[in-house]
This record gives structure tokens, sequence and C-alpha cells, in this order.
């Protein structure tokens, strides 16, 4: 009876996905990005233009990034980054999403720039480790072209990221459940009389 007892309550076990980050195109991503109405009639709206013009400035890479998002409170939980890419033109760029700092990952995760011009839905999942990056995480996109990037106009596109925690929630018995277990108190007390 013990193990029908356990077996009802543990399967009303589950999970809340929080979302800790979500940006639509509306606002940009800290430093080489823009907010854009969509020009490619698409239907995306707004969307984030990423640029990576090295006119002037030199070097190699450009990033942009989320920010600082504190995770304390989501430590050992696990989270799943998604967004959505964009590219009209091949690109001789090596581009990276790579979740880090609490996120607990230091992958660096190819995007392929093939001037498709579609839009391509991508994710990645990871742990929050708290201990790292003072419990703050960013989603970071990191362009590598090469050093010979000297083109001002927009190099990608982005919209819909979003970070979403699995936030554990307190198991509430179904009423099935609760009446298994009064089921099983009953025939425990008769059990008693015999």
């Amino acid at each position: 009876m013990a193990i029908a007892l356990l077996f009802a309550f543990g399967s009303n076990v589950n999970a809340d996905l929080v979302t800790i980050y979500s940006n639509d195109g509306s606002t940009p991503l800290q430093f080489e990005s823009n907010s854009v109405s969509d020009p490619f009639g698409t239907g995306m709206g707004d969307i984030i233009a990423v640029t990576a013009d090295f006119t002037g400035t030199g070097g190699t890479f450009k990033n942009v990034n989320t920010g600082n998002i504190d995770l304390s409170a989501y430590d050992g939980l696990d989270w799943t980054l998604t967004y959505d890419i964009y590219s009209h033109q091949d690109i001789d760029d090596n581009v990276y999403s790579s979740p880090n700092g609490a996120f607990n990952t230091n992958a660096q995760n190819f995007i392929d720039l093939d001037g498709q011009a579609v839009w391509d839905t991508r994710t990645h999942t990871g742990t929050v480790d708290a201990s790292l990056g003072s419990g703050n995480g960013n989603a970071l996109f990191v362009s590598n072209t090469r050093g010979t990037t000297t083109d001002p106009q927009p190099r990608y596109y982005l919209d819909n990221i979003q970070i979403v925690v699995d936030v554990p929630s307190t198991a509430i018995p179904e009423p099935s459940s609760l009446a298994l277990f009064g089921l099983a108190g009953g025939l425990m007390a008769i059990r008693r009389r015999k």
C-alpha cells in the first residue's frame, strides 16, 4: 500500500517555466546592435540588427549580449535559451552564441549565417551555477570577422530572445490521490480491528 501512495503523490510533481529574460526585438542588446522595423517583410515586427563594423575601431571580435541577469535565486535549476536568427546574405564571419557566467557553460554554439533569408530558431540548455559570475549570467553573441569586416550594414538579425528556468512547484495532491490516501487509511483501520 505504501508503494501505491508514493506513486500517487509522486505523479503530481511538475515544474513551472519562469521567464527571466525576454526581448521581442524592441530593445537593442548591449554593444553593437540596434532595434529596427523588420525590413524583409517577414512579419517579425521590431527586430535586433547586429552590426560588426570595424572601420576605425580595429580588433577582430564584436559582441552583443542581454546584459547581466541575476540568477542567484535559480542556483541548480535548468535553463533554456531560445532565439530566432536571420541573415539575408552569406557572411564570412564566425558567429557564436555562448551563454556564460552563472549559466554554467562556456560552450560556443556556432551559428551558420548562410544567407538563406529565413528565420531559424535555436535552443540551448544548461544548469544555473550561481557561484560563477557572482551569480550573474548573460546570453552572449560573438562575431569574429577575422579582422576583415568594414561593412557598416547589419551582419545578422535576432528576435524573440527568451531565457527561462524550470522552477519546481509544490506538489498538490489531486482529489484522486486524496481519495486513495483515505482508502488506505480506512483499510489499515479495518485491518487493525481484525
